[in-house]
């Protein structure tokens, strides 16, 4: 995952968040292990038949080459980008969770906004 811009990472980071909540995730084993285990329910609602079974397992491998990839540990560069920036959406996310954190950042951009305008 070193590879790949911070601006590519951080729509990577929001899609995966929205399908599987890392709220509370504070370690990249933690990150990883959710990633593994939204794979296996994929699995399963293959296996006993509630979903098109390529459908599933295309998106269960896609999920789990994120973790097993060599080069691409999503985990660690989610916890290193989060204790990087720091005021940022990843690190708000993991506090917070994703919708929180939208509203803080929001808040927070309005009040700047509102320090920074012109009064004449």
């Amino acid at each position: 995952m070193d590879f790949i811009p911070d601006k590519e990472f951080h729509g990577l980071f929001i899609r995966i968040n929205h399908e599987i909540p890392l709220k509370g995730a504070s370690t990249p084993e933690e990150v990883n292990a959710r990633i593994i285990d939204h794979a296996k329910a994929w699995k399963s609602l293959a296996k006993s038949g509630y979903m098109n079974a390529k459908t599933a397992y295309r998106h269960a491998d896609n999920l789990e080459k994120l973790v097993y990839t060599a080069g691409t540990d999503f985990g660690t560069r989610a916890i290193s980008t989060a204790r990087r920036h720091p005021n940022g959406v990843e690190n708000l996310t993991l506090n917070y969770g994703y919708s929180k954190a939208v509203d803080i950042l929001l808040e927070r951009n309005r009040r700047l906004r509102r320090m920074t305008r012109i009064r004449r």
